[in-house]
């Protein structure tokens, strides 16, 4: 139940946010009637870093003793309430193997591939609904052509940004299972969907135009690219592979007007000196928040404004110097950073800090997947107040949780058993069952169990028709 709770949430993710509150209370009704307080509090004294997360959310109930503004401030902490229940589930219960790990991450890309499916549909009805509509006359003021295709008019499900994080991540996992050992465990035709996949999802990242998740999108093929060279000694392969990427990404920015001046408008801010007080553009009004979030910060450096009244303080500088498109769409500091510091004081903004990276600087080798989540994360919490929404919080409480439990596993567990036999199902006979069922049940204990066997041949004495011919053969069966 654990599991396919854990699977379902992560396919939940990246599909509609209202279903994941009531698997996470689902997950805490499970985590209660599953008793084993002892074991619990053992697994949480042996991997506190998770509980660095709780403490932050702790942090915040405490900033509510010198908050002002106690519905905003109690509004906040039932948004990030998954900060404490997350790392709690996840890192008190048994230790996920390999397999299970696997199991919910595919979920998350399952998640992504029938989000991505549905925001495509949506668009082309819309596109087509929409000349419908104009070819008899019921309506004039139009999107022009392929709006419909493109950033907030794609993404049904969340905000542009926060889609082309979920969908990064489920990439990054994705060429995490092409790259390991090189691939070698995945059958050919796995591999070609891995692939196929990948390409969908990195132009799906593309015509949602969020700046930070094409940037991310770049990091990660230019990283692939990168492991190909110097790790596989495949030069061509790692030459062709930026070849593409070159090509891709400039026919994308020279064919399409809006990822063009999305790009166009980040590298304009980036030269002016002089930025309009009065603009809405979102690479503009950033700069300009983060100017006014370094004042309030400035202004409450040790205790922070309070829980609830961080947003009030940045509207209230709005206000004074006169930033009309900060103050009429209401924005946070649209840094997580910023936006902690400016609600909790330095000493908040130090625990994100430490909740995010000080498991990165532990010794001991690091599994690559939860570094580049990590490092995704860290970029967008530069440009969006992930923890102020609950996409965010709990999207970040999760695989945060998730990861570092995995990682906690690998380094400490759990233990790897190999049985070496002749005889196995598919075959069928007492021997196999047997063994099956012993494999089974290491499995759920929480081992991770590789089975050595021949080509399936008893009864007949003949290799079965789906393994003839094959030198060596790999297959997950399930438990």
């Amino acid at each position: 139940m654990h599991l396919l709770l854990l699977s379902l949430l992560a396919f939940s993710i990246p599909l509609h946010m209202r279903i994941a509150p009531v698997i996470i209370g689902l997950l805490l009704l499970n985590w209660l009637l599953g008793g084993q307080w002892k074991n619990k509090v053992i697994r949480l004294k042996d991997n506190p870093f998770a509980l660095l997360l709780a403490a932050l959310y702790l942090y915040y109930v405490a900033g509510l003793l010198w908050t002002s503004n106690m519905d905003s401030g109690l509004q906040d902490i039932e948004t990030k309430l998954s900060m404490l229940v997350l790392p709690l589930v996840i890192v008190s219960s048994p230790s996920l193997s390999r397999s299970a790990i696997h199991t919910i991450l595919n979920g998350l890309v399952a998640g992504c591939v029938l989000s991505m499916l549905i925001c495509i549909g949506h668009s082309v009805y819309s596109f087509y609904d929409e000349r419908w509509q104009v070819a008899h006359g019921l309506l004039h003021d139009t999107y022009t052509n392929v709006d419909f295709f493109f950033s907030s008019r794609l993404s049904v499900f969340a905000h542009p940004s926060y889609m082309a994080m979920f969908v990064n991540l489920a990439l990054l996992y994705l060429f995490y299972r092409l790259l390991s050992c090189g691939g070698k465990a995945l059958p050919r035709a796995k591999k070609l969907l891995l692939v196929i996949l990948n390409a969908c999802f990195s132009v799906f990242i593309f015509f949602l135009a969020s700046r930070m998740g094409m940037i991310t999108l770049l990091l990660s093929w230019i990283g692939v690219i990168v492991f190909i060279v110097v790790k596989r000694k495949l030069f061509l392969w790692g030459a062709g592979t930026l070849i593409l990427l070159i090509i891709g990404s400039w026919f994308l920015y020279t064919h399409s007007a809006i990822i063009a001046s999305r790009i166009d408008y980040a590298l304009e801010t980036l030269r002016s000196k002089k930025l309009d007080k009065t603009s809405s553009e979102s690479s503009a009004v950033r700069v300009l928040i983060w100017e006014q979030a370094r004042k309030v910060i400035m202004y409450h450096p040790l205790q922070g404004a309070g829980t609830g009244d961080a947003k009030d303080e940045l509207l209230e500088r709005y206000r004074i110097e006169g930033m009309s498109g900060a103050l009429e769409h209401n924005l946070n500091a649209h840094d997580q950073y910023y936006q902690t510091t400016i609600a909790l004081g330095f000493p908040g903004g130090i625990l994100l800090l430490l909740a995010m990276f000080l498991p990165v600087f532990v010794p001991g080798k690091r599994d690559p997947l939860f570094l580049f989540f990590i490092l995704l994360v860290s970029l967008n919490f530069l440009v969006e107040s992930m923890l102020e929404t609950q996409a965010g919080v709990v999207f970040f409480a999760f695989f945060t949780s998730l990861l570092l439990a995995a990682e906690y596993s690998r380094r400490n567990g759990p233990m790897r058993i190999m049985i070496l036999t002749q005889y196995f199902p598919p075959e069928v006979g007492a021997p196999q069952n047997r063994l099956y069922e012993l494999g089974v049940r290491l499995a759920r204990k929480g081992a991770e169990v590789t089975v050595m066997t021949a080509m399936p041949n008893y009864p007949q004495m003949q290799v079965r028709d789906a393994y003839r011919g094959k030198v060596y053969f790999f297959e997950t069966m399930e438990k």
